[in-house]
């Protein structure tokens, strides 16, 4: 591995000698409980969406009219200075891109036709399309530097509700040279600006070990599917170590072949490097059974079923606002049984499981379908895998938990808050602000309200256990580094400034109720 360039303190861009150039540490990077930022960059190039007050390409040309954002594209990089051109194009790397040999072949066919037929083809092309084909090598490499190096611009809404603006997609000179990992060491998030990236550390990395993200954020889906996303939007196979463990796909679990028989409690793996390829069930994870073929055939097609289940009940979902037809599935969704409790598709089941009860009103049973959900991402992930969309369920777990019991509506808050101020920073960062905006918004109302829901049932809802520190911040359950002797003299703890001024303002001084009514605090992520 040799170094081709440093970028700051902390990070250098190297040479791999097994998948190109690479961001790697140049020191122990440790985010603690509290997140480590490793960098902020600005966008060499932000590209507008098509159609978008932002775009000033005007018409497409003829010729791209099955690829207009293509044009949107590469206006945006001819209004830049040339050497901004050649940094952007710096990050081409030469493969067999089916995509571009397509787009070469066609540009080059459109070059002779233009050369043959010149005064014909004047009449229907603009100006515009000579610039592309007296620039075919420039255009393709440039497609494919946007194709494979370009990332979303979609900072969170202010209020932090949900996603906000949509400002297209970015390249980065240097965020874009960390490479793909299905269980990545690192976040980057979207400034508020829509013009920049902050890259932070969301585990334990060591000097001279590679940064890396998630480039599709499909952590729960197979390892086939994955590859296959990366394969058809990045152009190459991951050999990340979920991707290429031996010892089968973790999301995808079935009940051993003699668990009716003996009570196994193992499970089969299976092992399907590709979607091309036959799945195949490794031997029980416990007691060392082969499963059958007959056996293998028909898990493998109630898989299927579920699966395409899972696909017609979501499309209803995305395109279902009022929740009405959604509703209506209420039977299929209640039949929804997943191979095994930690299979990949349980996570699904159990999603739809919670909106549909959280819709129905039932929020005990919500609350019971989120708290599964989140055991299986942990069960399957890790304990140590910091996830948004698990931040985002325990924040969706904490607001049907209000209607059930308060204390347990607190944890999920207090988890909520934990990951996200890792992942994101805390402070202004609306997804942050908003959950724990609502953890301030409960602990207050526990400290001045007797007649809060409280669950009659001994079994609590939330099962996944989390190691609980000697001395927790009083606001989120961190460990504490500030000690501060609040009122009647009781020492209170906080793991940051931040957390001590707004618990202070909030908590400790509030002498009545929130003016915003507790139930009305509901997360739309």
């Amino acid at each position: 591995m040799s170094c081709i360039r440093p970028v700051n303190a902390v990070v250098e861009i190297k040479e791999t000698e097994t998948h190109g150039k690479a961001l790697v540490s140049t020191e122990c990077l440790d985010p603690g409980h509290l997140g480590l930022l490793v960098f902020r960059e600005e966008a060499l190039l932000a590209c507008p969406n098509r159609g978008s007050k932002e775009d000033k390409s005007g018409p497409v040309p003829h010729m791209l009219e099955q690829g207009p954002q293509m044009w949107t594209d590469w206006w945006a990089y001819q209004q830049q200075p040339k050497d901004i051109k050649k940094r952007i194009l710096d990050l081409y790397c030469e493969i067999e891109c089916p995509h571009g040999i397509v787009l070469r072949r066609y540009l080059e066919e459109k070059a002779q036709i233009r050369r043959e037929h010149r005064d014909q083809t004047e009449t229907k092309e603009s100006p515009d399309s000579y610039d592309i084909l007296d620039n075919i090598d420039e255009f393709v490499q440039f497609t494919m530097v946007v194709r494979f190096n370009s990332v979303q611009l979609c900072p969170p809404s202010e209020d932090g509700s949900g996603p906000g603006t949509d400002f297209g997609h970015g390249i980065f000179e240097t965020a874009c040279r960390m490479n793909h990992s299905c269980r990545p060491n690192c976040v980057w998030v979207t400034e508020q600006s829509g013009r920049a990236k902050i890259v932070r550390a969301i585990k334990k990395i060591e000097e001279g070990e590679e940064l890396t993200v998630d480039y599709v954020g499909q952590a729960l889906s197979s390892v086939a599917e994955r590859r296959e996303e990366l394969w058809s939007t990045k152009g190459f196979l991951c050999h990340c170590d979920r991707c290429a463990a031996s010892v089968g796909d973790d999301t995808r679990r079935f009940a051993c072949i003699h668990h009716e028989v003996s009570g196994c409690n193992g499970v089969h793996l299976v092992h399907q490097p590709r979607l091309s390829s036959t799945p195949r069930l490794l031997s029980c994870s416990l007691c060392g059974t082969v499963a059958t073929e007959v056996y293998t055939r028909r898990v493998i097609q109630d898989e299927s079923r579920l699966r395409k289940t899972i696909q017609e009940i979501d499309e209803v979902d995305k395109t279902d606002e009022s929740g009405e037809e959604f509703i209506k599935l209420s039977e299929r969704i209640k039949g929804l049984t997943p191979p095994h409790r930690l299979h990949g598709l349980a996570e699904e089941c159990y999603r739809f499981k919670g909106l549909m009860y959280s819709l129905l009103g039932d929020h005990r049973s919500a609350a019971e379908a989120y708290s599964n959900q989140i055991d299986c991402r942990i069960a399957i992930l890790g304990d140590d895998y910091l996830s948004q969309t698990t931040a985002f369920i325990c924040e969706r777990l904490g607001d049907t938990l209000t209607h059930v019991d308060v204390k347990e509506a607190e944890e999920a808050y207090k988890r909520s808050v934990r990951d996200l101020l890792v992942m994101r920073g805390g402070g202004s960062d609306p997804y942050s602000k908003c959950v724990l905006v609502k953890l301030l918004t409960i602990q207050s109302m526990m400290k001045v309200e007797d007649n809060l829901p409280r669950s009659k049932s001994h079994e609590p809802v939330i099962r996944a256990s989390v190691p609980q520190p000697k001395l927790p911040c009083e606001v989120c359950g961190n460990p504490s580094i500030i000690n501060d002797e609040g009122e009647h003299h009781h020492l209170m703890r906080y793991c940051c400034d931040e957390h001590q001024r707004l618990h202070f303002s909030a908590v400790v001084q509030i002498d009545k109720e929130p003016e915003e009514p507790f139930h009305k605090m509901v997360s739309v992520h």
